[in-house]
């Protein structure tokens, strides 16, 4: 970033409160839920064979790819640490403030644990990392935005139906290597509770919560369907689209109300998720506080196009992660300064060129199907399941 808005800093002064924001009656917040359940079942009347989670759009390349760079590792640590986080820190800002003359911030983009070390060193050490404004990475999040939604509802709901569709992998508790599995099983199941709402018979108002959950207040397990449906299971699609969309501001202003729905989800003691509860509130702050010239930025790069489809941008963190995958692929286990630094810049040609040979190959037509393939179910036995379940 080379402009800089007349602040004296890149936060703003006076700080934002979010505390309303976040609080569990914000408006925007049922106003989103409301809709998903509006479009899901209007979209589901509309075509019998609806699935939730598709790509949207049409599926061809029109749109350039977005440029990237990776760089040698600069520093070789973990980050596990608040000393390793630190010297990362520098690092960054010592390759950008040098080879960059004239840039006045960076944003650095990290999982929870490397989200969560940046804020309190930029909070206790102010002046040291200056130039350094923390961003949380949006496929992390929606991982943990899973996880906490799994936690909630494994024991009254999600483990029964597993059980019954003989997916004994399926746990309570897992890991975000895992998490491709349980993002199939809840795509079904979203898909599976929709199309039976929509096709009871005699229901006019299947898009609307409030008498849905006031017709069936004396059926248990009706009642637990709906609030899953309607808290977590659409609201955790929505979120899977949002992220595959084209970064704008509008993308980032409705991305702060999936934060809310999840810090709230984090804070019961049995789903244990204290750490992402507050992430979501530092998140929330640092969107808001950082200055208008630098958040701008954030708007139109947090999410990128690696083939150019509308529709199938990943965000930034995602990109991070196939980098780190890639490299590993080609290091294969011999790890040394000199493999790091001739190595891992080889990706600014074998990214992109393993992209357009997926492109001409026709791969980008086998994502038309919503789930990941490692399980052959259909959501359509399931829908009809629940009529012997409750």
């Amino acid at each position: 970033m080379r402009a800089v808005d007349d602040n004296g800093g890149l936060l703003m002064t006076p700080r934002r409160h979010v505390l309303a924001e976040l609080g569990p009656h914000n408006h925007a917040v049922a106003t989103l839920k409301a809709r998903l359940l509006s479009e899901a079942v209007q979209s589901c009347l509309e075509d019998e064979n609806w699935q939730c989670g598709l790509y949207q759009g049409e599926q061809c390349k029109i749109l350039r790819p977005t440029p990237f760079e990776i760089w040698e590792p600069l520093i070789h640590t973990g980050t596990a640490s608040y000393q390793d986080n630190k010297g990362c820190l520098l690092a960054i800002d010592n390759k950008v403030m040098t080879e960059g003359l004239g840039n006045l911030a960076t944003i650095v983009v990290g999982d929870q644990q490397t989200f969560d070390r940046m804020v309190k060193l930029r909070r206790n050490m102010p002046m040291m990392h200056r130039h350094i404004t923390p961003f949380n990475g949006g496929v992390h999040f929606a991982v943990h935005f899973l996880h906490a939604a799994w936690r909630l509802y494994h024991g009254p709901l999600l483990s029964f139906f597993a059980d019954r569709l003989q997916m004994k992998y399926l746990k309570e508790d897992w890991t975000p290597k895992s998490w491709s599995y349980y993002d199939d099983f809840v795509m079904i199941m979203v898909t599976a509770i929709v199309r039976w709402i929509a096709r009871l018979p005699d229901l006019g108002h299947a898009d609307d919560i409030n008498r849905l959950l006031t017709e069936s207040e004396e059926n248990a397990d009706t009642q637990m369907l709906l609030h899953f449906l309607y808290d977590v299971g659409l609201p955790y699609v929505g979120l899977r689209q949002l992220l595959r969309q084209a970064s704008s501001r509008e993308m980032r202003e409705e991305s702060l109300l999936y934060y809310n729905m999840c810090m709230h989800m984090c804070r019961p003691a049995h789903v244990n998720k204290f750490h992402y509860a507050i992430l979501c509130v530092h998140s929330t702050w640092f969107y808001r506080n950082t200055i208008p010239s630098l958040r701008n930025v954030w708007d139109e790069m947090s999410t990128v196009s690696l083939r150019g489809i509308p529709g199938r941008n990943i965000p930034i963190d995602h990109l991070i992660e196939k980098v780190n995958k890639a490299s590993k692929m080609m290091l294969r286990g011999i790890i040394t300064a000199q493999r790091l630094r001739e190595l891992v810049p080889s990706l600014n040609v074998l990214l992109p060129a393993e992209t357009e040979y997926m492109q001409m190959t026709g791969a980008h037509d086998e994502g038309a199907k919503c789930f990941s393939g490692k399980q052959g179910l259909k959501a359509g036995p399931l829908a009809y399941g629940y009529r012997s379940a409750i």
